[in-house]
Parts: C-alpha cells; structure tokens; sequence
C-alpha cells in the first residue's frame, strides 16, 4: 500500500509539472529507447549442504515516455520501461544451473538536466528521481504445479516483487530532423535485492537469503520527438 502511495504522489507531480509547463510553448519531448539490460546482485550462499550462486541473465529492455520542460535547462521525465531479465541459480555440488524466467515493469519520474554545451555534435543530459519497478514470474516459474520448483522444492515458487528505488543516469541527443533526435542514454537503477516471496532463512523447505540493494545498469539507444503545446 505505501508503495502505491507513493507512486500516485509521483504522478500526481509530474502532472502538476506538465499542466504548469504547458501555460507556455515550449520543447516537449517524447521519446522509445530499446537497449540491454543487466542486473547486478550476485550471491553465494548454502542451502541444506549445497553450494549456490545465484545471479541474473542480460536481457532485453524497452522504454516509452515524455519530458515536460520546467525551464530552458530544467524538465520533468515520466517513463515506463518493461523487460526481461531471468533469475539463474547454479548448484556447484551437482555442477548444474536452473533459470526462473522474470518480467520487469517499471515506472518512475526524473528530474532531468540539459547541459547546456555541445558534445560530440550532441546536446548531454543527467536524470534523477524515484521509481518502482516490478519483477513478476512467467512460465513454470510462477507456477505451484511446477517441477522440480525453486531449488528443486516441489512445493517453493516465485511470487511477484514489487520495490521502490530510483536511478541516476545520463545521455546524448543528437540531432537528425528539427524535432526529431537520437538518444543514447545509460542508467543504473537501485533498488531492495528481491526475494520474491521466499523466506531468508530455513523454515521449512527452500528459501533465499540475498540482503542489501541490486543495481540494473542499461544501455540504450532510440528516438525522441520534439513538440510544442
């Protein structure tokens, strides 16, 4: 529930942003990116006398959102990105690895900073701000029925992951057309390391003991289009 609060009051900002943006004409932009995605939370632990480490495979990752200008040098960013970035455990006793296949939804907002100089015949911009992002099983993953289940438990399955976090990054904009752009961007994006609805420590059957944050870090290239209101 505080998640959700939290992601309406982020809405309901950048609306408030957008609305007194537009009382002038200025440069919106609404942009795609596609790129690759990489989660960074390895860990090592042991389960019932078996060795695991536990990390996360590259993935694809998409993202559609807008800026609204602030100031000449100021805006606010509203985006949403999906992905795919699978949950892979590797059993060093058996020498064998399992892989849980996890979509990744994410919403957030930015604060964004237009440097004002050219570089590289490109126009640079940072970002901040928080987001929520979403890491929901698919497949045999997310299902009861599935065997041999988390860490071959029968009865363990994922569940999905909603964490609040944020991401700082920055980018390039060139330009092709006179609204019309090509961004390149990279982002780290921070966030609790998920669970997934698996205990810390040994109850009964499988659990998963990964603490602190993870870090998506993406790479991406796409388009934005300029526009005024």
């Amino acid at each position: 529930m505080r998640a959700h609060g939290i992601l309406k009051g982020l809405l309901l900002a950048a609306l408030v942003a957008v609305s007194s943006a537009a009382l002038s004409a200025q440069d919106y932009r609404a942009f795609l990116t596609v790129g690759s995605s990489s989660i960074f939370n390895k860990y090592s632990f042991v389960e019932y006398n078996n060795a695991y480490h536990s990390d996360y495979s590259l993935g694809p990752q998409f993202t559609i959102g807008g800026e609204a200008p602030l100031t000449p040098v100021l805006g606010v960013e509203l985006a949403l990105g999906v992905g795919r970035n699978n949950l892979q455990v590797a059993n060093s006793n058996a020498g064998t690895k399992m892989s849980y296949g996890l979509d990744k939804e994410r919403l957030g907002g930015n604060l964004v900073v237009h440097v004002p100089v050219t570089f590289l015949h490109g126009k640079p911009y940072l970002l901040l701000g928080p987001e929520y992002t979403r890491l929901a099983p698919y497949g045999a993953a997310a299902s009861s029925s599935s065997t041999p289940g988390f860490l071959n438990d029968p009865f363990v399955y994922l569940r999905v992951n909603g964490k609040m976090g944020f991401n700082f990054g920055g980018g390039l904009e060139l330009k092709v057309r006179p609204k019309l752009g090509l961004r390149l961007e990279l982002r780290d994006h921070i966030f609790p390391a998920p669970r997934f609805g698996l205990p810390l420590t040994a109850i009964t059957g499988a659990y998963f003991p990964v603490q602190g944050s993870t870090n998506n870090v993406e790479i991406s290239v796409g388009l934005v289009y300029h526009f005024e209101l």
